[in-house]
C-alpha cells in the first residue's frame, strides 16, 4: 500500500516488500549497486565509492537523540582521491585530477570465501577493469586484509580492450565469476555529455555489442551444469531445496532461498498441505541451523531463511538461546549470533531475546560485531514497553559502554 504520506528520501534510499506491499526508507544512498556479505550486512556503491558498507539502519536511529553524531556508513573499500585503479586503457575521464581512481563505481558485490573472508569485487567501466579487495570481518565492519590484496600496480581483470566496460558481478552456479560488460565507445549517453558532444560519430557504437564474461580456471564443464540441465532447481520439491541452503555453493544457496520464499508466498495459505510443507521447512531449516559443520554462511542462510518462512506462519518463536550461548569463539558461531540479534529487531514475534542476555553479551562477548547489535537491541528494547529498565539495569548498562 502506498503511504499516507509522501516519502521524504533525501540521502537515503528505498525498499519495498513484495508480500506485503509496504515501503519504507532505508540507509543511502546507492546509484548502481548493491550487495549483501554473509552476515546480510548491505554494501552499496556510486561513481567514486567502490564499496559502502551500512553500519546503522535507519530503523536502528529511530529516536535517538544522539542520531547523526556517527556516520551511518563507512567505506570499506579507498574512496575518493584515497581510490587508485591501474587500467590498461587510456581512460578519459572528465577531470585529470581524478585519473587513476574510481570514476564510475558500480556493480559491487561481495562474495564469502570459505576461509571467513570476503571479497569485494567492484566494476569501473571507464578504466575496463573490474577491482577486487580482499576482507576480513572486524566487529560488524569489513576492513581490508593486507596481505591477501592484489599486487600493487594490478587489477583482478584489467582489459587493453577500450570497449570493454564491465558494469556487474555475480557469481555461476558452477563458482565461476561473471561479468556483464556494456561493451561500448562511450559509456555516457548523448543526453548526458557536453553539447559540443552530442554529435560525435562514436556515440551510439556498441549499441549491440553487450557480452557476459566468465572468469573460471576450469578447463571443462563443470558437473554442476549437467545437474542442473538434467534436473532445474525449479523442479525440485522444497525438501531437496533446504538440503541445498546447506551447501557451500553461493549460486544454489541463493537460489534455492528465493524459491522456497516464492513458493511460500504463494502456497503456504492455499491448503493445508501447504502449511504442513511450510512447517516441514521451518523444521528441517533449524536442523541445518544446528549443524556446525556447515560453513557460517550456509547456517546464517538458514537462520534468515527459517524466520522469513515463521513470520507468515503460526508457531512457537523460534529458540536461540543456543545461538548467545557462552562459547562464541567456536567457528562460525559470531557470524550467527550477529545475525539472529539483527533478526530479533525486525521480527521480534519470530526471534527474540531477553534484555537479561543482551545485558551478557555487551559486558562478557569477546565479539566487536556481537557486542554492537546486542546494544542496538537494548537500546530497541529500552525504547519500547517490552522492558521496563531498573536503576541496576542501566547502570550495568553504563559500565558496560565505557568498557566498549
Amino acid at each position: 500500500d502506498a503511504p499516507a504520506a509522501p516519502l521524504d528520501i533525501g540521502s537515503r534510499d528505498v525498499r519495498f516488500h513484495l508480500a506485503t506491499k509496504t515501503i519504507e526508507l532505508v540507509t543511502g544512498p546507492a546509484q548502481f549497486g548493491l550487495t549483501f556479505d554473509g552476515i546480510g550486512s548491505r554494501i552499496l556503491c556510486s561513481n567514486r565509492n567502490p564499496a559502502t558498507q551500512v553500519i546503522f539502519e535507519q530503523a536502528d536511529l529511530v529516536g535517538n537523540p544522539l542520531a547523526g553524531l556517527a556516520p551511518s556508513v563507512v567505506d570499506v573499500v579507498p574512496a575518493g582521491d584515497s581510490s587508485h585503479v591501474f587500467p590498461l586503457v587510456n581512460a578519459w575521464v572528465t577531470s585529470h585530477l581524478h585519473a587513476g581512481q574510481f570514476t564510475a563505481a558500480c556493480g559491487v558485490f561481495a562474495h564469502g570465501l570459505d576461509d571467513d573472508r570476503t571479497d569485494i569485487y567492484t566494476c569501473e567501466p571507464t578504466g575496463s577493469l573490474v577491482h577486487r579487495q580482499r576482507s576480513k570481518r572486524m566487529g560488524t565492519r569489513l576492513v581490508p586484509d593486507a596481505d591477501l590484496q592484489v599486487p600493487e600496480g594490478h587489477e583482478w581483470l584489467a582489459s587493453h580492450d577500450a570497449w570493454f566496460r564491465p558494469v556487474n558481478v555475480t557469481v555461476a552456479p558452477d563458482g565461476a565469476m561473471v561479468i556483464v560488460d556494456m561493451h561500448r565507445a562511450v559509456i555516457e549517453h548523448p543526453d548526458w555529455v557536453p553539447e559540443e558532444l552530442k554529435q560525435r560519430p562514436d556515440e551510439r557504437w556498441g549499441d549491440q555489442a553487450g557480452r557476459i564474461v566468465s572468469v573460471s580456471s576450469a578447463t571443462q564443464l563443470s558437473d554442476v551444469w549437467r545437474e542442473l540441465r538434467d534436473k532445474p532447481l525449479g523442479t525440485r520439491d522444497d525438501a531437496e531445496l533446504v538440503q541445498l541452503i546447506g551447501s557451500d555453493n553461493l549460486w544454489l544457496r541463493q537460489t534455492s532461498e528465493r524459491l522456497l520464499l516464492q513458493r511460500a508466498a504463494t502456497e503456504a495459505s492455499a491448503s493445508a498441505s501447504g502449511s504442513r510443507t511450510l512447517h516441514a521447512n521451518i523444521d528441517a531449516l533449524q536442523t541445518l541451523l544446528a549443524d556446525t559443520s556447515l560453513t557460517p554462511d550456509a547456517r546464517c542462510t538458514a537462520l534468515r531463511l527459517a524466520v522469513l518462512l515463521a513470520a507468515n506462519a503460526t508457531r512457537s518463536p523460534i529458540d536461540i538461546a543456543r545461538l548467545l550461548a557462552a562459547d562464541l569463539s567456536q567457528t562460525g558461531q559470531c557470524e550467527l549470533a550477529i545475525v539472529a540479534l539483527r533478526l530479533s529487531r525486525q521480527f521480534p514475534q519470530v526471534i527474540s531475546v531477553h534484555p537479561d542476555e543482551l545485558l551478557k553479551l555487551v559486558s562478557q562477548s569477546s565479539d566487536g560485531g556481537v557486542r554492537f547489535e546486542a546494544w542496538l537491541c537494548l537500546g530497541a528494547q529500552m525504547g519500547s514497553d517490552a522492558w521496563q529498565a531498573t536503576q541496576a539495569d542501566l547502570d550495568e548498562v553504563a559500565r558496560a559502554w565505557v568498557q566498549d
